[in-house]
């Protein structure tokens, strides 16, 4: 068993090119390239990760009509299906031609006000698309369109909504397609729910259960287990065994505190590891939890700030997402853990220790009372240094040192 204590991003970094930084709603990877939805200014932007720690910007798809409010993407084959809501009213299915990256255009669109309004959660699996729409609670709709015979006009061979009791499409907010199921956290009804949509024609719930008192807005599937996450009345995290869909069964549930909110979910089952993504207006951060003995699940590490968004594990390096800021990345393996010592020294001993002499100062900090602590790289040694909240001045530094595994 990996010792899931060592496996901790060590680095973060932005994404730079975002123009206005706020809104980055969504994003996915297709072989070299991210492709990153910005809700505040409409558009999609294109970058090239062939090299993960120095993404080059490719391009951006700007639209104030048909990618309005863009907030989901997906991808199949040379096409990015985008989600926009126009209006008060109605909702856009928004196709991208993305078979050449650096020349990507607006290919196509669709436009309803009963299956498209307003799209909450999108996901895809071979030549479909699912969706889930929702204009508040006791409204909710599950719809799969084919895209098989013209990418550019998908069509929709199934729609239901929640209108049974307990209902199964209470204000749906996340959507994951694994395999032959499709797994729905719902907000208002706090309901995990379980389709089969093996025949997307005639899919069917067969299971749901609702996790102790979490207002649910998403969730990871991998194996056996569904992990979930939401605002926290008494439990904001939750892991769910699936493997009898029709009688999915929680089997744990854990928080911090109350009234926290969590945006994505992710979990590295090679090393017993969740990672949360928590929101809010001082307490942006990602969350990693050893989940190893689920009767004694603890917080490994907080890193931050990291906003809170959506978490995605792609071409081998965890994504996050922010509602209000820029895309971070950082490595999720085969790092060192960190731990703080020789921290603080005295004022006198930072005279030397100029901010233009740093090598590199990474783009996360926490508090500690009235300092802001954040690591800076010089002569390839790690340091954190800490700065007074108040008065931002530099008060005191000390190297970082390895916790070394057995």
């Amino acid at each position: 068993m990996a010792n899931s204590d060592n496996n901790k991003p060590s680095y973060i970094s932005p994404l730079s090119n975002l123009g206005n930084s706020y809104g980055v709603s969504d994003y996915i990877i297709k072989d070299n390239y991210l492709y990153v939805a910005c809700t505040t200014n409409n558009y999609i932007a294109i970058y090239d990760i062939t090299s993960p720690t120095s993404p080059s910007y490719v391009k951006t798809i700007v639209d104030s009509t048909y990618l309005l409010n863009v907030s989901r993407i997906a991808i199949i084959g040379n096409y990015l299906y985008a989600t926009a809501n126009n209006s008060s009213t109605s909702g856009y299915l928004s196709i991208i031609d993305i078979s050449d990256p650096p020349n990507a255009s607006l290919a196509a669109h669709l436009i309803d006000a009963t299956y498209l309004y307003p799209i909450r959660g999108l996901d895809s699996s071979g030549n479909y698309l699912f969706v889930i729409t929702s204009t508040g609670s006791n409204n909710g709709r599950f719809s799969i369109y084919d895209t098989t015979s013209n990418p550019l006009n998908p069509t929709r061979v199934r729609s239901m909504t929640g209108t049974t009791s307990p209902n199964y499409l209470n204000y749906p907010l996340d959507i994951k397609v694994v395999g032959n199921y499709a797994y729905i956290v719902n907000y208002t009804s706090q309901r995990l729910c379980i389709f089969d949509v093996s025949d997307p024609s005639s899919a069917a719930i067969v299971g749901s259960v609702a996790p102790t008192s979490t207002l649910l807005r998403a969730v990871y599937v991998e194996g056996n287990y569904a992990y979930c996450c939401g605002e926290s009345v008494n439990n904001g995290i939750s892991i769910i065994d699936i493997t009898d869909k029709a009688n999915p069964t929680v089997i744990k549930e854990w928080t911090v505190g109350s009234s926290t909110t969590w945006y994505g979910i992710w979990a590295d089952t090679a090393n017993n590891l969740v990672y949360t993504a928590k929101y809010g207006y001082s307490t942006n951060s990602v969350q990693i939890w050893n989940i190893e003995d689920l009767d004694n699940v603890y917080q490994v590490n907080t890193f931050g700030p990291a906003y809170g968004g959506r978490l995605r594990y792609l071409g081998g390096r965890l994504y996050v997402a922010s509602p209000n800021s820029s895309i971070k990345h950082g490595c999720s393996a085969d790092v060192d853990v960190y731990k703080y010592s020789g921290l603080i020294t005295t004022a006198a001993d930072i005279h030397a220790l100029e901010m233009d002499t740093m090598d590199r100062v990474d783009t996360w900090s926490v508090s500690a009372g009235n300092y802001v602590i954040a690591p800076i790289y010089r002569s390839d040694q790690l340091h954190v240094i800490a700065v007074d909240s108040s008065t931002k001045q530099i008060m005191g530094y000390g190297e970082v040192t390895p916790i070394i595994s057995e």
